[in-house]
């Protein structure tokens, strides 16, 4: 690894702070959503047997951001508040354009300040959704015949980052990648010393979880799993850091890097009544439900999760804290015992100039998305 990537690692303006997964979830951990943007924002369309479409968009200010004493994330929750309801808020915006039959919108408050706007329409005609995507970097094309729908998303290219996002991005990404080569090297370390020792494999998880564990006999672990460990730990925080928002900054680098990289302004979920014919760009759940994937730094290494050396303690952990409800706690012994169970392997560590790579790739959004599914029958 060259001198210069090292020094923007000690030096980089945002903080990639030498700390330790442990220390960041000992402060963290009240608030689960303390890995997430201060924004969540969703579109959903549905498409119904006679051909009309149903949207909503959804705005939403985690709970854990809405008292921030950050000043520069302060002022603009104020101002996206000031735009939802003024009316002059992207989703407000692509409504008004898809002229719809019905719509409505929910705005809701705490303690006199607005935490959620869920905005609602319906177009009988599919094609309402090409002026519904118009505001964005987007194009929508609907077709429709006797027998189907196709469905066709287009990214322009263009986002709305400006210059000097683009640039910290850029810079982040090369820090991030070494960052990622810093971190895989040490859990190859230690999960060589767990095969060795598998004794030791429940309280090192679970520290790497940054739950407290104590190994099958009730002692302390061996000082040099204590080593290795600290050293996965350390190599942890830089990669958190990214989830982050820093003092005197509004954005966290991974929004940032979204702003950067992906062409739709939220996570966009399709739902269609009939067969589904051909799908192309999208990604599927088990309800048939259809979407965009988000292109992150984050996301990007989620997505490369197993390629290299998997478990990732810190992309599992950030996906269970995402994935809990605001009002409930996590099942860290259910997590833990999901992990324990999981695979564990070391293929090899890459440079940071192959992960750098394959973030790159994972960051690219595909040219087009296609969806085409059946008409029923007699509509």
């Amino acid at each position: 690894m060259s001198p210069g990537i090292l020094d923007d690692m000690k030096n980089l303006s945002r903080g990639f702070r030498p700390i330790t997964l442990l220390s960041i979830l000992a402060v963290a951990m009240p608030a689960v959503s303390c890995f997430d943007a201060p924004v969540r924002q969703g579109l959903h369309l549905f498409f119904l047997a006679d051909g009309s479409v149903e949207i909503r968009a959804e705005t939403r200010i985690l709970s854990s951001w809405r008292d921030t004493e950050n000043p520069r994330v302060a002022a603009r929750l104020d101002s996206m508040r000031d735009d939802i309801l003024r009316e002059q808020d992207l989703w407000a915006r692509a409504v008004r354009a898809m002229e719809p039959e019905r719509s409505r919108v929910c705005h809701d408050f705490d303690k006199g300040a607005l935490v959620s706007s869920i905005r609602q329409a319906l177009a009988t005609d599919p094609r309402a959704v090409e002026k519904l995507f118009a505001p964005t970097p987007v194009s929508a094309i609907v077709r429709r015949d006797e027998r189907a729908i196709t469905l066709e998303l287009i990214p322009s290219g263009a986002t709305d980052a400006t210059y000097r996002q683009r640039r910290e991005v850029e810079q982040a990404t090369e820090t991030f990648s070494a960052s990622v080569t810093l971190y895989l090297g040490a859990l190859a370390d230690l999960y060589a010393r767990l095969d060795e020792h598998p004794g030791e494999e429940r309280a090192a998880m679970g520290r790497l979880l940054s739950f407290s564990v104590e190994d099958e006999e009730g002692g302390e672990l061996p000082e040099e799993a204590r080593r290795l460990l600290k050293l996965a730990e350390e190599a942890s925080g830089p990669l958190l850091d990214l989830l982050n928002v820093s003092g005197g900054e509004a954005y966290t680098l991974d929004e940032l890097s979204r702003l950067v990289y992906d062409p739709f302004p939220a996570s966009v979920t399709i739902e269609v009544a009939g067969d589904l014919l051909e799908s192309e760009g999208f990604v599927s759940d088990d309800d048939g439900r259809f979407a965009t994937r988000r292109h992150g730094l984050w996301d990007a290494l989620s997505n490369l999760s197993e390629r290299w050396v998997t478990p990732l303690p810190v992309v599992v952990l950030v996906g269970a804290l995402r994935a809990v409800p605001s009002d409930d706690e996590l099942n860290e012994e259910r997590l833990l015992d999901s992990v324990l169970a999981a695979p564990r392997r070391v293929n090899y560590v890459p440079d940071a100039a192959e992960v750098r790579a394959s973030i790159i790739q994972q960051l690219s959004p595909p040219k087009y998305y296609r969806l085409r599914w059946s008409v029923p029958a007699g509509e």
